[in-house]
């Protein structure tokens, strides 16, 4: 029997339309071997740069603000101070003497076993009415101008 070449297609093969291989496995293994080469030489230098860039420092690492956070923060002024020589609790008896001296302006009581302001009856009647709608202000009130 007569040896046949490797890139031998019979007759028949060819009247049906079959294509002969012409590729070689050679080609396709260079082709593999340079592509693994350039796919190992390409992580490699995205690595280098990575860890290049990675140590730099970015405008969008800094803050947002301009106050430098290494400052540190000044101790707070505790009472009594040399501007200001009151106790808190002296604050506190200044600030409502100035309330009861303005609600009495205003013609309000204050309630001297308790200390706090009481809302004169005329403002308290005035309420409901200030609140209705002008609907319920045109209907006369149930009861109201009976002789």
């Amino acid at each position: 029997m007569a040896q046949l070449p490797d890139n031998y297609v019979s007759p028949e093969a060819l009247e049906k339309g079959h294509q002969p291989h012409t590729e070689s496995a050679f080609g396709l293994t260079l082709f593999l071997i340079f592509f693994g080469l350039a796919a190992l030489i390409i992580h490699a230098g995205i690595w280098f740069l990575l860890r290049a860039y990675g140590s730099m420092p970015r405008s969008a690492d800094q803050p947002l603000s301009q106050v430098n956070l290494k400052e540190q923060f000044v101790s707070p002024q505790l009472q009594p101070s040399q501007d200001h020589p009151y106790l808190p609790r002296e604050d506190l008896l200044n600030l409502r003497a100035r309330e009861n001296r303005l609600f009495l302006h205003m013609g309000w009581a204050i309630n001297l076993q308790t200390g706090e302001a009481v809302i004169p009856h005329r403002i308290v009647e005035q309420l409901p009415r200030s609140h209705r709608s002008p609907a319920q202000q045109a209907q006369p009130q149930p009861g109201a101008n009976r002789p």
